[in-house]
């Protein structure tokens, strides 16, 4: 995710903090250069909330702003795939195994 800004600080550097009611939740750079961008990759264990903000705050505290109030909503499944079709496919996987180590130990009776 692209975090942009717009800033009329002179400071070089620049500390970004995902908020919730006021409350920092995460600490995403404590120093980036004031650019006006940072890529942020959210992290997975992050909770899903509908009342989260960024503060951009200038390391020289010359100037600082939150964002808009956001929604975070965690991805259903595991990296974009079906959580369902996953779990079938590992069913599978297992009964194939278990009916061929079955077949084995069948033809070692004979």
């Amino acid at each position: 995710m692209d975090i942009t800004w717009e800033t009329d600080s002179s400071a070089e550097y620049v500390s970004i903090s995902l908020m919730r009611d006021n409350d920092t939740v995460l600490q995403i750079s404590s120093s980036t250069e004031n650019t006006g961008s940072f890529e942020w990759r959210i992290p997975s264990n992050l909770k899903s909330d509908y009342n989260y903000t960024l503060l951009i705050n200038a390391t020289d505290n010359s100037a600082h702003a939150y964002s808009e109030i956001f929604t975070i909503k965690a991805l259903d499944g595991i990296s974009g795939y079906s959580l369902p079709l996953l779990i079938t496919g590992i069913i599978l996987i297992g009964l194939c195994i278990f009916l061929l180590n079955h077949k084995k130990i069948l033809s070692y009776g004979r």
